[in-house]
């Protein structure tokens, strides 16, 4: 009997790359899967088509990555954690100005990841760690910044509660991502 189950495809790198030239290559062959999956979609994305787009060798492709999916993971993941530092960044504005235009720059934000990048919010199962790990680290932003803005006064009530939304709203994606992947 055959069995339905899939294999998970390795989608770690196999290397990372720590000198400049290699770093380079590196970011290449991400941007290059980047612009690929936004133009062609996942399913004519391939290997040789990338490392052609990148401009390197297929051999320098596989060097640091086993196959396109570990790609997918690597553009996912850039893409997360570009997510995060810009969350980190309108916070950091937000507690110095700490006004309703402040806070719109939040959702600008989260708008702007979604309109500029739709291809990598409709990656394969299996790249969700990544998203979830990126939407759990920016609800703790959001809850602590709240936390200390509170204590100290310096946000008004509109802000607090466009603050209070945000995060419950992001709570119930995660519980739901949770729920999603439990079955």
């Amino acid at each position: 009997m055959r069995s339905t189950r899939t294999t998970p495809v390795a989608t770690r790198p196999r290397k990372f790359a720590s000198q400049a030239r290699a770093r380079a290559t590196v970011d290449a062959l991400i941007e290059a899967t980047s612009r690929i999956l936004a133009s062609d979609g996942q399913a004519r994305a391939s290997t040789n088509h990338i490392a052609d787009a990148a401009g390197v060798s297929i051999g320098s492709l596989y060097q640091y990555y086993p196959c396109k999916e570990a790609l997918f993971a690597a553009v996912i993941d850039r893409h997360y954690r570009n997510l995060v530092l810009r969350f980190r960044v309108a916070l950091a504005e937000l507690a110095v100005a700490a006004g309703v235009q402040s806070l719109s720059r939040l959702v600008e934000i989260a708008s702007e990841a979604q309109r500029a990048h739709p291809a990598q919010h409709r990656l394969p199962p299996g790249n969700d760690d990544a998203m979830a790990a990126c939407w759990c680290e920016i609800h703790a932003l959001l809850r602590g910044f709240l936390g200390e803005m509170t204590m100290t006064g310096v946000v008004d009530d509109t802000v607090r509660h466009v603050l209070e939304s945000l995060t419950r709203e992001m709570e119930m994606k995660i519980e739901g991502r949770k729920l999603a992947a439990s079955r």
